[in-house]
């Protein structure tokens, strides 16, 4: 009988203590859920800042109306199908661009050029050898050499700036031509074209890379390059211009952007960003795009990195405005 009562009794204490250790853990479950929950809820506040900061044409310090986001995709392509009008891949950027901002449905806000309006900031998508919007700012896409130096002028031909920045795309003379797959309004096509390349003022930076594969040509990597200026000489408003060399490079601008994405890749990389320049507003930032192919051999992007970023230092035809002064 009292043998009986002893284990009575450590079968209760063994309960008592397994109900308290449960209490304990589930305690413990309890604060570290709050504890993410306080994180993730610092994380959206910092990821809206940085978007703010380096990806939206809003000044509100210099000037508190909210300014237009027209969105410029490529309206002509000189190495694509004669009949291309929208680019896919523009497209795909704009509507993350829209989502990730939260900007108003507005069909007019796709423009082939920059309709000027008092407050307009517009967001550039795909480079000026695609993109003729852009090369308003980035010089004239035929050229074989890399270009540099800019000049822009002001709408009412009064001002304008220039500046001199440390990368550019350009199609050399001498550059091999490719077969790819692409996805074109729906449908897998073979698209030719030569290697663009990103020309680098400070070191010598990889080419963009490409192996064969039966009757066309598989890409392996390629770039991204983020490019913010000033919208003119009144210094208020910014341009954003995102431009891959090839398609997966500007597909790579979405990914940076998509919804799902915004909690990881996006905040990691802005953090670096802001690293590399941590005060500046007008600014360039280089990214390598790992490529990956579908099933039917379309290339998108896969990892992306961010290589470097500098500051981009604006002269008023006559007085220089440090970057970071715009801030």
């Amino acid at each position: 009988m009292a043998t009986l009562i002893l284990t009575a009794i450590a079968a209760g204490v063994t309960t008592l203590t397994a109900g308290r250790d449960y209490l304990r853990e589930l305690q413990a479950s309890r604060v570290k859920r709050s504890q993410l929950e306080t994180e993730s809820k610092a994380d959206a506040i910092e990821l809206r800042n940085l978007l703010d900061y380096y990806l939206y044409p809003r000044m509100p310090e210099k000037n508190p109306i909210e300014p237009a986001v027209p969105l410029v995709p490529p309206m002509s392509d000189r190495f694509g199908p004669l009949d291309r009008k929208w680019s896919g891949s523009g497209k795909l950027v704009a509507s993350s661009y829209i989502d990730t901002f939260h900007l108003p449905d507005d069909p007019e806000r796709e423009q082939p050029t920059i309709i000027v309006q008092k407050d307009d900031a517009p967001l550039l998508i795909a480079s000026h050898l695609t993109n003729a919007a852009a090369r308003q700012y980035f010089g004239n896409p035929d050229s074989r050499v890399p270009y540099h130096q800019i000049r822009c002028h002001d709408q009412n031909g009064e001002g304008g700036y220039e500046a001199e920045l440390r990368w550019a795309i350009y199609s050399p003379e001498n550059a091999p031509v490719k077969r790819k797959w692409e996805l074109f309004q729906g449908k897998p096509m073979i698209r030719v074209e030569p290697v663009h390349k990103v020309d680098d003022l400070q070191s010598a930076l990889a080419p963009v890379r490409f192996a064969s594969e039966g009757d066309a040509d598989r890409q392996i990597d390629d770039y991204l390059l983020i490019t913010v200026l000033p919208r003119d000489s009144r210094e208020d408003r910014r341009v954003i211009s995102l431009a891959g060399l090839h398609k997966p490079g500007t597909l790579a601008a979405s990914k940076l952007l998509r919804e799902d994405r915004l909690s990881g890749l996006t905040l990691t990389m802005l953090r670096e960003l802001s690293e590399w320049i941590p005060e500046y507003r007008y600014y360039q930032a280089l990214i390598s795009v790992q490529v990956r192919h579908l099933p039917d051999r379309t290339p998108v992007p896969g990892k992306l990195k961010l290589i470097a970023a500098t500051g981009v230092d604006v002269h008023l035809f006559g007085t220089t405005l440090h970057a970071h002064e715009a801030k």
